[in-house]
């Protein structure tokens, strides 16, 4: 029962781990379709698409006639941005660093269950251990109360036996000297009756 118990509760853990890690999936795929919207959205307020963005790179901002600042890219190259483009990327970073939040709190709470489901291992080995030293322990008293009993049956069959023998030597003994006194009376009564006929004839 307790096997079967720990075995459901590993289980158990295995798909709460299997069911994180499905939820992180989901949840990078919905930051990403998030971005994308939000990136759509912004292009289409300038009165651009996606496809002309792409096609066009950093040369929509010039065209629209907007405020155009210089900036430094992250590998300091020179690019032009306008307002809302800075701040696309502005929002763009926050949700990549919620996303990189999420992401190590999903990590975090992986390895807290890697280092449960340790535990609970461990905790399954002990208990399969104690449960095995217990049986041995039951296995070993079984096997000694048996020996002793086996032990004490014999002795009593031996007792059994020998008051068996002790009872037949005794009836032995007494049926022989029972015959050896009746011989004996026979004898006397015999002894007595030719006295006593020597006597009637007067031989004596």
């Amino acid at each position: 029962m307790r096997v079967a118990e720990d075995r459901m509760q590993e289980k158990v853990l295995i798909a709460e781990e299997r069911a994180a890690e499905l939820q992180w999936v989901r949840e990078q795929a919905k930051a990403t379709r998030a971005l994308d919207k939000q990136r759509w959205e912004i292009l289409l307020q300038e009165g651009r698409s996606p496809v002309e963005d792409q096609a066009s790179g950093n040369n929509g901002a010039e065209a629209s006639g907007t405020d155009i600042s210089l900036g430094l890219d992250s590998v300091g190259t020179n690019k032009r941005f306008n307002a809302r483009e800075g701040q696309a990327e502005e929002l763009a970073c926050r949700q990549f660093n919620r996303i990189m939040a999420q992401q190590r709190k999903v990590e975090e709470q992986a390895r807290q269950r890697d280092e449960a489901s340790q535990v609970l291992l461990t905790d399954l080995k002990e208990k399969q251990e104690r449960r095995a030293s217990r049986q041995a322990e039951a296995a070993t008293l079984r096997e000694n109360n048996e020996a002793c009993k086996a032990a004490a049956k014999r002795r009593r069959l031996d007792t059994i036996v020998n008051n068996r023998m002790a009872a037949g030597s005794n009836r032995a003994k007494s049926a022989k000297e029972h015959q050896a006194k009746l011989l004996r009376k026979a004898r006397t009564e015999e002894t007595m009756a030719e006295v006593r006929s020597e006597l009637e004839r007067g031989g004596i």
